[in-house]
Formats: C-alpha cells, structure tokens, sequence
C-alpha cells in the first residue's frame, strides 16, 4: 500500500509538472493531433514549417478545430496526402487548399490558439544533435534548431496563415506569417515574422467577422534557384507536439537539453500514454464494461507494455455483444463525421447515439413450432409473453427470465399456422410487439 501511494505521488508530481501534455487515445484526442507541414528539401537538410493543435476560446468555452481531413488520409496515416507542390516560384495555392482547417464560427472577443513550428534540419549534423551544434552566436534552442552548414538553405521559404471566408472563399485577416532567407553564408538562418521562434501562439480574432463560416488556411510561398516545389504532408502524432516546446523560452540556454532531445522526457511520453491507455480501459469497464474503440497505437517500451497487459488481464472487457457493436458503431459515425466529404454525419451520429438507448426487439427463424427473439437495450428481472392468433385470442403464454437476452427460442402452440402476433411484457409494463411469419424456403431450382 505505501509502494502504490508512493507511486501515484510521483505520477502526480510528473503530470502536475508537465500539465499540458495530452495524449490521442480518446477519440477527440485523436481527431485534434493531426498536423500539416508545408517542406523545402535541398542536398543536405530541410526546412518545415508545421501547424496543428488550433483551439477556439471564448468568455465561456474552448473548442477544438479540427484540420481538414479525408477518409483516404485517415486511413493511410496521412501517407496519401503526400505530394510535391509547383516549381514556379511564389505562392502554392493547392497546396494551401490541402492545409486548410474545418469551417467554423466565433463569438466577439474570441481568440484562437495553435501550434506552429519554424526550423530547419541540417541531416549532415542530426548523428550530433544537439552538443555538438553549439556555434559562435547562438543564444537560444531556437538558433541550435536553425543552425546549417554553409548554402544548405538556398531558397527563401515564407508561410502566411489566414482566415478565410468559407462561403465567398474571401481572404479576411492574416493571422501569423514567418520566413527564412535563402542564404549562401550564413551559418544560422535568418528567419523573420510572427515571433518565428515561438511553437504556441494566440491571437485574438477580429470581432467585425464574428458569425462568419471561417476557416484557416496557410499559404506557402518559396522564391530561389531550386527547381522543386514545397513538399507537403499531413499526420498523426500521439501525443500534443506543443508540450515539447512549451517551456522552451524559459529555459535557460545553454542549459539543461530541450525536451526534443531528452531521453528523460522520452520517457515521461511513455509513463503518460501507459497512465492514460490504462485509465482509458478501466473507465470503459466502470461505464458498461465495453471494450472501447482505440484510434491510436503507440509502441510502448517492454517495461509499460507488460504492465498494461497485466491490467489488461485482470479486467474482463465485452467486445462483441450487440449493445458494444453499437457504442463502437456510434465512435466511428462520430469520427467519420468530421472527415471532409462525408455526407450526413452528424445526422447519422445522433441516430446512432440515440439508437443505444433505444431497446431492440426482433424475432428471426419463425417456424410452426418456434421462434427465435432478442432483445436488447432493456433491463428486466422477468419477462413473460403472450402468442395472439390472428383474430387476437390468445392462444399461449409463458416465462421467458431476465432481460436483455440474445436469440431466446420460445416455443409456439400447437397449430402455430395459426399464430399471428407475439407480445413481451417486462416487469415495469413495457410491451413488445411482432408479427409472426414462417419463413418460406425458396424451391431449389438448380437442373441437378
């Protein structure tokens, strides 16, 4: 007992130190943590500008916006959102299009936060990131991230974010814009704009839109001697990646590594994810003891992994009863409603919801002697029916036990052609009703 109060002492103590770290394993987890990069790649490193992670805020609320994402980009983990933007220098608007968020509206006086990474990877060096980058005139993680070798960055890359008018397609505010200037000289790269350094930003939003369909869109431009356009791609991390560099401006340079190169934060990541798998599982099993639906794998290291499969098997999770076909149904409508294209989601998400709450009753395998019954979704101690001929006399009753119950086969009387309705009655009074047809088998019309 002292062990395990130790323990959760020091869980506390590390998630309280590190408060904003989340993890994709809850389906709207999941959904948030996807990410855009807009790269430009040369011989021996690249530049990336990536944005993800936007949250609306208002006096009362905050609200996450998803990016825009398509059913195919989902399903190959963004590899099929991968392409190579146009050669000709100045701005990509297809490749903007792809980066665009999902359509929203604001109040007055709201402001949007994200996240948004400026930097470039000198490949040549990564073997000796970060101790061996330190150079003459650097002053901060962010120099070390943009530190390159000579020419490396030939091109001046700039990435403007925007709000559009998602009706008229209207541009209304720039939001944020950064740049790297292409240089033969320079040893750690120029860059410029928007607090270019910083990964988490917030602005306020112009109240004079406030009502407006909107939605973000960056705006990649790239002018030098390359003759390739911006790489773009789209994806998944499994947990929020602003939590690597939320406490980077406070800390003290050269000091203690940024968490982008701590093997200690590394493992933090792993001690989370296994916390919140594990406390994932358990509230399913409290709830209704439905196996949930995962969005997300992460490789957990031997150590977490064997600890959370000894959880594992000291629960006993439902997967395929009906009622948890149809929670699992109802998380996929979910998701599947907030993928770009996908017609009559959140329609068929509330019919899904409320469809769990609605008690399911149907009768199969009617013969002259029998039928099969289900029913779900309901609680009863008892249960007893009633068969009614077709001029309504009841011809036989009986007991059937507690409800729910899955492919119950109640006998029929005797003469059952004449068997028309058949009636459940729970123990509060609720009645369930259903015809009874014999099944008819086709003639078999086959020559041999």
């Amino acid at each position: 007992m002292k062990d395990q109060l130790v323990l959760t002492w020091l869980l506390l103590s590390v998630v309280c130190a590190h408060a904003q770290l989340l993890t994709g394993i809850v389906k709207e987890n999941a959904r948030h943590l996807w990410y855009v990069s807009y790269v430009n790649d040369f011989d021996v490193g690249y530049v990336e500008w990536q944005y993800g992670e936007m949250r609306l805020h208002d006096s009362a609320s905050t609200m996450p916006i998803f990016l825009e994402l398509s059913d195919q980009e989902w399903r190959t983990e963004g590899a099929s959102s991968r392409r190579q933007g146009i050669a000709e220098p100045g701005a990509d608007l297809d490749l903007a299009r792809s980066g665009r968020s999902r359509p929203f509206q604001y109040k007055a006086g709201s402001a949007l936060s994200y996240y948004r990474l400026w930097h470039a990877v000198n490949t040549s060096l990564e073997t000796q990131r970060p101790h061996s980058l330190h150079i003459e005139g650097q002053r901060s993680w962010a120099d070390v991230r943009w530190t390159v070798t000579h020419g490396m960055i030939r091109d001046t890359m700039e990435v403007a974010l925007w709000m559009v008018d998602a009706t008229t397609g209207q541009y209304l505010q720039r939001l944020d814009s950064v740049g790297v200037l292409g240089s033969y000289a320079d040893a750690i790269a120029r860059r410029y704009g928007t607090n270019p350094d910083r990964a988490l930003h917030r602005v306020a939003l112009p109240d004079e839109y406030a009502g407006r369909n909107v939605f973000i869109e960056p705006i990649p431009y790239r002018y030098g001697p390359t003759p390739f356009g911006l790489y773009f791609l789209k994806r998944f991390n499994t947990f929020n990646m602003s939590a690597l560099f939320e406490n980077e401006a406070a800390e003290a340079f050269p000091g203690p590594l940024p968490r982008t190169d701590d093997p200690a934060y590394s493992s933090y990541i792993d001690s989370v994810y296994c916390h919140d798998l594990r406390q994932f599982y358990a509230d399913a099993f409290a709830d209704d003891s439905c196996a949930p639906a995962l969005l997300c794998l992460y490789s957990l290291d031997p150590h977490h992994r064997s600890a959370l499969n000894a959880f594992l098997s000291s629960i006993r999770l439902r997967r395929d009863d009906p009622d948890c076909l149809l929670r699992a149904a109802a998380d996929t409508l979910w998701w599947m409603s907030t993928l770009t294209g996908y017609n009559g989601g959140e329609r068929q998400f509330t019919t899904a919801s409320s469809f769990q709450r609605t008690p399911m009753f149907s009768v199969s395998n009617v013969t002259t002697e029998a039928c099969t019954v289900t029913l779900q979704n309901v609680s009863s101690r008892s249960c007893s029916y009633r068969v009614l001929s077709s001029t309504g006399t009841q011809t036989f009753s009986g007991h059937i036990g507690s409800a729910p119950f899955i492919n119950q086969r109640l006998p029929l009387p005797a003469g059952g052609r004449e068997s028309a309705k058949l009636i459940v009655v729970l123990d509060d009074g609720r009645e369930f009703h259903a015809a009874l047809e014999a099944e008819v088998m086709p003639e078999n019309v086959a020559a041999d």
